[in-house]
């Protein structure tokens, strides 16, 4: 996940690195899917995969020139799901699998004000200027976001949806992405994003775990 400071978007890692998360976020989102295919969780299981996109895209645009129309369109990848996606798909994908009806109604409406994030955040995506350089170890994606330190603390009430969600798995992933954002933000904060990847892997694990469960239960409803 990615988040604005100061208008200044951070992302300390290396071409290596961002690849070989890319390997083991998709790998864990390949078999996350199978086990939940044809279930409602699949949206779910999804997760690791499409982070591993994500950090695909961070791999190349590592080894791309900067500034070029190659490194710009790079850059609008990662942003995609960083400013477009994320706010939208991680609620829904946690309110497909919620049966409790209240919860679900809860999420039913954190996924549209997650929609309603992004549609801000598409007037910048698509208008400002972006700025991409490297340095310190860090890719940093230069575009203006109005009123982003209010912003901020919406993005991370929406990403966090899974704290209403019934399943414990799911709440101890969206625990775990509240903590690193503010263990980032307390010692961290000149690589915040980079602090959040490491949580975005970490987490992927639970997506898996929450899968992996489901999975184990349902194959045992059908010997009963």
């Amino acid at each position: 996940m990615l988040l604005a400071h100061d208008k200044m978007i951070h992302m300390c890692f290396s071409a290596t690195a961002s690849f070989a998360a890319a390997s083991v976020l998709t790998l864990t989102g390949v078999v996350s899917m199978q086990r939940a295919w044809k279930t409602p969780m699949i949206w779910y299981a999804a997760l690791p995969l499409l982070f591993g996109i994500q950090q695909a895209i961070e791999g190349v645009q590592w080894l791309l020139d900067k500034p070029s129309a190659a490194c710009s369109v790079a850059g609008y990848g990662f942003l995609f799901f960083a400013l477009l996606l994320w706010p939208v798909y991680v609620p829904f994908s946690i309110y497909m699998m919620e049966k409790d009806k209240y919860r679900k109604a809860f999420l039913r409406f954190v996924t549209f004000m997650g929609l309603m994030g992004s549609l801000y955040l598409l007037v910048p995506y698509l208008t400002a200027p972006l700025n991409i350089s490297a340095a310190a170890n860090s890719i940093q994606y230069n575009l203006a976001i109005p009123s982003v330190a209010y912003g901020l603390w919406f993005y991370v009430f929406v990403v966090s949806s899974g704290i209403w969600s019934s399943r414990r798995r799911v709440q101890i992933f969206a625990v775990v992405v509240v903590l690193g954002f503010f263990v980032a933000q307390a010692a961290y904060i000149h690589a915040l994003t980079s602090v959040w990847c490491f949580f975005a892997g970490l987490s992927s694990l639970l997506v898996f775990l929450e899968v992996n469960y489901a999975t184990q239960n349902r194959k045992i409803k059908r010997r009963v």
